[in-house]
């Protein structure tokens, strides 16, 4: 595999001269020439101008809730793309959500928006702070707020 790194960077592969080891800048320009791109520096500035940002994506699955009741154990639907889970509310008028620790202060300002959620289930989201919580102030309807493990 390395010899054929080196050849991929263009390097004479035994040659006494020439290190062998692959260091990160090397792998950033395979990762950008395997891309379509001449540098890592080109790669970088091609995505920053994306008019779209990428999905934020949690580390475990956030649940969607169609009642205060709904467990664990319900059949709800979920999701590890944000952006899925805040259109799945909206389209569907779900009630709640359960983020299994996943929650954010910037998601909770996307949250802000969805005014029909009544139950939000904080628990274990170190991610929360006060700045996040003054968000929540603007869901009139809301019933249940868990903030168990936050900050």
């Amino acid at each position: 595999m390395r010899t054929y790194v080196q050849l991929d960077l263009g390097r004479q592969v035994g040659s006494e001269t020439q290190d062998d080891d692959i260091s990160l800048d090397d792998a950033k320009l395979l990762v950008a020439r395997e891309h379509g791109f001449e540098s890592w520096d080109a790669l970088v500035k091609y995505y920053r101008k994306l008019l779209v940002p990428p999905s934020s994506v949690t580390t475990k699955p956030v649940r969607t809730l169609a009642s205060e009741t709904d467990n664990e154990e319900s059949q709800c639907w979920h999701s590890r793309d944000w952006n899925a889970v805040l259109g799945h509310l909206r389209e569907r008028k779900l009630i709640g959500i359960d983020a299994a620790g996943q929650m954010t202060d910037r998601m909770l300002e996307d949250l802000s928006s969805i005014e029909h959620l009544q139950v939000i289930r904080l628990g274990g989201s170190r991610g929360v702070t006060d700045a996040g919580m003054r968000h929540i102030a603007k869901l009139s309807r809301l019933q249940l707020l868990d903030l168990s493990g936050t900050r």
